[in-house]
């Protein structure tokens, strides 16, 4: 006689193994294919540099300090914060990312550099411009 009560959960545990399977050969698949993560991270620091150099040109013309304390700090530091933030169309990193020169500076110019601790007491309403 055979056992009909464990037939569902061995077909239940061969397509777990299956997709299992599938998972890893797509894995291997995806870091062969012309090594694509290495040229993602190129593309990302680069990406990243262009943002360093964007903001560090802003930092210079506005004085190379935060608007609210006065203090220098690692360009890593600096946010960007809108004046009015009813003039806000995206993000300066959002079209500094996309490569879109003209809307990041148009959407700079709304905008002054503060350091992280300042820019969260702006929001907090704990300082002021």
């Amino acid at each position: 006689m055979i056992d009909k009560s464990d037939n569902g959960a061995t077909t239940a545990r061969k397509k777990a193994g299956r997709e299992r399977e599938y998972m890893r050969e797509y894995a291997r698949a995806r870091r062969a294919s012309d090594n694509k993560f290495a040229s993602d991270a190129r593309y990302n620091a680069a990406r990243v540099e262009r943002m360093r150099a964007f903001k560090h040109g802003f930092l210079t013309a506005q004085g190379g300090c935060c608007t609210v304390c006065s203090g220098s700090f690692p360009l890593e530091v600096y946010d960007f914060h809108h004046i009015d933030p009813s003039t806000k169309e995206e993000t300066v990193n959002h079209f500094i990312f996309r490569g879109q020169w003209a809307l990041a500076e148009a959407e700079a110019s709304k905008c002054v550099l503060v350091c992280a601790n300042c820019h969260r007491m702006v929001h907090s309403g704990n300082a002021t411009l």
